[in-house]
C-alpha cells in the first residue's frame, strides 16, 4: 500500500502524546516519529539536519523541493521510531483472551525455545519447560521469569514465536503481557500482534 505523505507531514508536525497508548499507529504515524528520532540523533551527535536533509529540511516532511536524506544506513526510517505495542487490555476480547492451540503437555516448542536463545546460561538459570509456561500465563513476573521470557521472546521470530503460543495454547493477551513485562517489543512483533488489538469496549481501534 502506498504511503500517505501528507499523513505522515501531519504526523510529523502533530505527534501522538508520549504517554498512554492512543491508537494502533498507522505505517505513516511510525514513518513520522522515525524521521524525529534521525534528526534528534543528528542533534544529539553534532550532526546537521539540513546538511543530511533530515525533518523539514528533507523531501519526505519539506516537500519534493527539499533534498532526499543523505544516510540513513540499512534501517529503514520506521525501525527508528519506538516499536508501539498496544496494552494486555486491548487483548481482553474474546479472541485474545482464548488461548491460540491445544497446549502441550510436554512443552516441546517451550523446551526447543529455551535451548535456542539459552545457549550461553549456566544450567542453574534456565527455566524448565513448565516454569516457562507458568511465566507466560502468570499476571505478575518476578525478575527471574522476566529474563526468561526477554531471552526467549527476543531470540524468537515472528513465525517461530506463533507457532510456539499455538501449539503451547498460550492466549495473546498473555503474550502481550510477558512481552510488556519483559521489555522485549520490537517493530515485527508489535505489527503482528496489533492487527488483533480491540480498544477496551468493543470499539475496534
Amino acid at each position: 500500500m502506498a504511503v500517505d505523505v501528507e499523513a505522515v507531514r501531519r504526523a510529523y508536525f502533530n505527534p501522538p502524546p508520549e504517554q498512554g497508548f492512543r491508537d494502533v499507529p498507522t505505517r505513516e504515524e511510525r514513518l513520522a516519529e522515525g524521521e524525529r528520532e534521525l534528526v534528534r540523533l543528528c542533534l544529539k551527535y553534532g550532526g546537521d539536519p539540513v546538511a543530511e536533509g533530515l525533518g523539514e529540511h528533507g523531501a519526505l516532511i519539506g516537500g519534493a523541493d527539499k533534498p532526499a536524506r543523505v544516510l540513513t544506513g540499512s534501517r529503514s526510517i520506521e525501525e527508528f521510531a519506538r516499536p508501539r505495542l498496544a496494552p494486555p487490555s486491548w487483548f481482553d476480547n474474546t479472541q485474545g483472551r482464548a488461548t491460540s492451540g491445544r497446549g502441550d503437555p510436554g512443552h516441546l516448542h517451550l523446551r526447543v525455545a529455551i535451548t535456542a536463545s539459552m545457549a550461553g546460561t549456566p544450567e542453574e538459570s534456565r527455566p524448565k519447560p513448565a516454569q516457562l509456561y507458568e511465566a507466560f500465563i502468570t499476571d505478575r513476573h518476578d525478575e527471574m521469569q522476566r529474563f526468561w521470557l526477554h531471552s526467549v521472546i527476543s531470540c524468537a521470530s515472528v513465525p517461530q514465536l506463533r507457532e510456539m503460543i499455538f501449539q503451547e495454547g498460550i492466549s495473546r493477551h498473555d503474550l502481550v503481557r510477558a512481552i510488556h513485562s519483559a521489555g522485549a517489543v520490537r517493530h515485527g512483533l508489535a505489527r503482528w500482534l496489533n492487527q488483533f488489538a480491540s480498544r477496551p469496549g468493543g470499539t475496534p481501534p
